[in-house]
């Protein structure tokens, strides 16, 4: 079977375990292998979203799925529009030093 192949950067959308639909952006993309009940191997992107997480290639959703398809709508104009919010944080935040601007996120996580 054929997969969708991610790269660093790409919106992924999945299915919760308790039935929702998330979305992540994948950090990295590792290539990988494991044996199916044949003993065939199946090659496989590990994507990773979070320090901690991430999520099988083959397990993301289509782009086509209705689910997808509406979360789609969403988050256009905010992808479109994060590397200029990204973009004025940074500059917010560049007379700081880097243990400052951790703690500015941390706050601001913690409010979120």
């Amino acid at each position: 079977m054929k997969w969708k192949k991610y790269k660093p950067g790409d919106r992924v959308f999945y299915e919760c375990c308790d039935g929702t639909i998330s979305t992540d952006i994948v950090l990295r993309v590792e290539e990988k292998v494991y044996k199916d009940e044949k003993g065939y191997d199946v090659h496989y992107q590990w994507l990773d979203t979070d320090e901690y997480s991430g999520i099988e290639n083959y397990n993301c959703l289509p782009d086509n799925s209705l689910e997808v398809k509406e979360l789609k709508k969403l988050y256009a104009a905010f992808d479109r529009d994060k590397p200029e919010m990204v973009k004025q944080i940074l500059d917010i935040l560049s007379p700081y030093n880097s243990e400052m601007k951790k703690l500015l996120l941390k706050e601001i996580e913690t409010k979120l």
